[in-house]
């Protein structure tokens, strides 16, 4: 138990002065007293499981098992006990649920009505279920029952008696705190018709204590949710035959089962609410003291509403999330910590939109670092913070801070990152930019994990526009005329700064020298940043973005030579039929400067031959160089594709060198016959480091091979996939495409989502096609030999890629969709690899 001097004021935590009151209580209770030495302290929660259960039940469940958590650290016996009320009417079909299947259990009770769903002994059972089975992930320690099971072994036979003896007693409370006789002719007690099974439509009128039965009908029209049958009986109230109406089973349940707490929402606590007539029920005719927070002569109060955007949870309205669905918002433990942060009487208001997210994950963070010492507060906050804490963690808080990664870097980390080993690839940026040293355990991989997922279902789903990340693929003239002239120097500056690995501080120095050097705000570098790499002004923090990124990609688009055009290829019936081609846009996309001159007729002007194109299977080679710019090289023939036309460049070596991309600078486009088509430019090999050959030699070069042949074996297939996909789904506009060594990328715009399903039968389409071992060709366009085409079967259009030349090589595909947006799908494709 924690207590701390505060300006001479003792200040303990609200939960540990919950545990001094109850132990004062019972201490002071002899017939308390007895049920504690008999049973241990017992807190005490229920639920009825009428369908599915909210977000807001499980602040309760939370804190009950707070109050024993603590209970148990002070030395006390305690145990939380959570009941499901199933012996309850089922009094509504749920939405979801075959409503005519339903329709004829309305009344029943709900151990009588059968599951949804196979493995559950009744409807009751699957739904309060759904929860318990997620206490050990959120840390809730608690002892199961059932209300129903109770009825039936007898447990409230004595409490049963004691109200049907006091039926008078117990309409004069009700009397008493409304102001008017409620069902003066019925008695208390609900039992089950013998004839229909309802519970719902029964009414108990006559009592005969000496041979304990009842005389009751089951009454048609008493409510609207349920008929009654009419049936007219005598039976013995015990030992499961019936229930006691939930305000006055409220009150027996407490000296039944022994309970000392038992809290509940505000709304039950109102005057003249149902904690009012229990409370009054308890003391009156049971004999018993209330639980915690109530006594005889006062209720006391409830617990603060759970929130969604401002609205109350309902088990009944269907309103929020459910606790099950938070599970998929927010991982387990930063759950309990929302809950356990706030005190009971603080509502809790959530909303996952917006920045609630990254400022509940700081905020954990900064009570995390409180904890082990690594951040200053004052006597009382730290006193705070360690039982926040303490109470927050699933099991025993842990001896040594975990590892964490902020939730703001990990959202951004997951947006940057494809799915395919995102955590192996997210440790290697971290070791990147130093936030770790050393490998991570498989528990910390684990944790990296579970936030990398919660972040990027964020990102996704609820994030505001400036934490959303796309990185645009090429800088557009629109881009370049937003940034002023100083701007794009000290942009450009900064990317020539940044070819070597730096540190977040020597980065950081740099922005405030190149501000001083061209009369700029740090700001409009930051700006001019974004603009560059996301394509609007504002994004996540700079400095750990740009290191988290590829440093040659960074390089290039800071020194503006990232920029696109587009260049659309007429199709003309000589060079391939329009029906062959299934009325697809063939776009050629260039990812250098390039300069459009009119009606100037094609010259072959390039000064590399493509060894590519003659065999793309080719691995080493011997050239010539022609030209050194600084580390980029160019031979008079090479094996090494150029970046462009969306397939990634080459990497490889240059006499032992090590290529890390190859580009293409200075192409023309010239329109033949109303056809605009890419002429002449260099082909750049850029090397790691200034080259220690001259003009003029001969070298050695290879490839890196095995990114070249899965980056093949992908281009192929990205061309198999897009022509089942507009089989399927009919033409769509073709926006982008990207194609390297991992997955091929594909853009198209579409007012409508792609159906998974239709995918599906894509992906089977696409797999069966390239099960065929089908014959794959590239050549020159009969009418312009600069225009490539790839043919497969009855498959014809533009490419001037790389490609396989059989589809047995490709082996399996994998598809998958995802939506960017209003108006754009993308179709990603990857290789199955085989065992």
């Amino acid at each position: 138990m924690k207590i701390m001097k505060e300006d001479n004021k003792e200040w303990v935590y609200w939960t540990d002065k919950v545990t001094q009151e109850v132990k004062k209580r019972v201490e002071n209770s002899p017939i308390l007293k007895k049920t504690v030495k008999e049973r241990g302290y017992i807190v005490y929660d229920e639920k009825t499981p009428s369908g599915k259960i909210h977000i807001g039940s499980a602040r309760g469940w939370v804190i009950h098992d707070c109050i024993a958590k603590s209970m148990r650290q002070a030395g006390m016996n305690a145990r939380f006990i959570l009941s499901s009320d199933d012996m309850d009417p089922f009094d509504a079909i749920p939405k979801n649920l075959d409503q005519e299947k339903y329709k004829k259990y309305l009344g029943k009770p709900m151990i009588h009505v059968p599951s949804p769903v196979e493995g559950y002994k009744h409807y009751g059972d699957y739904y309060f279920r759904q929860c318990t089975d997620k206490f050990g992930e959120i840390g809730i320690e608690a002892e199961l029952e059932s209300t129903a099971k109770r009825y039936i072994n007898g447990d409230f036979n004595k409490t049963i008696k004691i109200a049907l003896d006091n039926a008078d007693k117990i309409q004069g409370i009700y009397k008493k705190i409304y102001g008017k006789s409620v069902g003066s002719e019925k008695l208390p007690f609900n039992p089950i018709c013998e004839k229909c099974g309802s519970i719902g439509t029964t009414v108990a009128y006559e009592w005969d204590s000496e041979k304990e039965i009842i005389k009751y009908r089951c009454v048609p029209g008493l409510v609207d949710w349920a008929e009654g049958c009419g049936f007219e009986g005598e039976i013995s109230p015990y030992n499961g035959n019936g229930k006691l109406p939930w305000k006055v089973e409220w009150a027996a349940k407490w000296p039944t089962v022994g309970v000392v707490y038992e809290s509940a929402g505000k709304d039950h606590f109102t005057l003249g609410g149902s904690r009012s007539i229990s409370v009054a029920i308890a003391c009156e005719v049971f004999n018993y003291l209330p639980p915690y927070p109530s006594t005889c002569e006062n209720i006391g109060k409830g617990y603060e509403f759970f929130l969604v955007g401002g609205k109350k949870m309902s088990t009944s309205k269907g309103l929020g999330s459910g606790f099950v669905d938070m599970f998929d918002i927010l991982p387990a433990y930063m759950l309990r910590f929302l809950m356990v942060k706030s005190r009971p009487e603080t509502a809790i208001d959530f909303t996952p939109e917006g920045n609630t997210l990254p400022l509940l994950f700081n905020e954990f963070e900064r009570v995390e670092k409180v904890y082990f010492g690594l951040e200053d507060a004052d006597d009382r906050t730290r006193q705070n913070a360690k039982r926040i804490y303490e109470l927050s963690s699933i099991s025993e808080a842990p001896k040594k801070k975990p590892f964490r990664v902020s939730f703001e870097f990990a959202s951004m980390i997951a947006q940057i990152l494809p799915d395919e080993n995102i955590v192996e690839r997210a440790e290697e940026i971290l070791a990147k930019i130093g936030q770790i040293d050393r490998k991570l355990t498989d528990s910390e991989k684990n944790n990296l994990e579970e936030i990398l997922k919660y972040a990027n279902m964020w990102a996704k789903n609820f994030a505001p526009e400036n934490y959303r990340i796309q990185v645009i693929e090429s800088i557009s003239e629109d881009i370049i005329n937003k940034l002023s002239s100083q701007q794009k120097e000290s942009i450009m500056s900064l990317g020539n700064f940044l070819e070597k690995e730096r540190k977040d501080k020597e980065i950081w120095a740099e922005i405030n020298k190149l501000s001083e050097h061209f009369s700029i705000k740090p700001q409009e570098i930051f700006e001019a940043a974004y603009l560059v790499l996301l394509g609007k002004e504002k994004g996540p923090r700079l400095i750990p973005f740009i290191q988290s990124l590829d440093r040659d990609f960074v390089v290039e688009k800071f020194t503006l030579k990232n920029k696109e055009s587009e260049i659309k290829i007429a199709e003309t019936d000589d060079v391939i039929n329009k029906k062959e081609l299934n009325q697809q846009k063939i776009t050629i996309q260039l990812e250098n400067n390039v300069s459009i001159k009119e009606e100037k007729m094609m010259n072959e002007n390039e000064m590399t031959k493509k060894l590519f194109y003659e065999d793309p299977y080719q691995k080493e080679f011997e050239a010539k160089v022609i030209e050194i710019q600084d580390t980029k090289v160019v031979l008079d023939r090479t094996c090494f594709y150029p970046e462009g036309g969306g397939q990634v460049g080459d990497s490889g070596e240059i006499n032992g060198i090590k290529v890390i991309n190859t580009i293409k600078e200075g192409a023309e486009i010239v329109k033949v016959n109303g056809q605009e088509i890419p002429s002449g430019g260099k082909v750049f090999h850029v090397l790691e480091f200034t080259p220690n050959f001259s003009s003029g030699d001969t070298v050695k070069s290879s490839i890196d091979w095995d990114r070249r042949y899965r980056t093949m074996k992908l281009h192929s297939a990205s061309h198999i996939m897009e022509y089942f996909l507009f089989q399927i789904f009919g033409e769509m506009e073709r926006l982008g495409t990207n194609v390297d060594n991992k997955k091929d990328r594909s853009d198209y715009g579409s007012q409508e989502k792609l159906n998974p399903e239709k995918l599906v039968e894509v992906e089977k389409l696409c797999n069966d096609f390239i099960s065929k071992s089908k014959e794959i060709r590239t050549y020159p366009s009969t009418s312009n030999e600069n225009i490539r085409v790839w043919e497969c079967d009855n498959i014809k259009m533009f490419c001037g890629g790389t490609h396989v030349k059989n589809t047995s090589e490709i082996g399996k595909i994998r598809l998958k969709r995802e939506n960017k947006g209003a108006g754009k799908e993308r179709v990603e494709t990857y290789l199955v690899e085989s065992n």
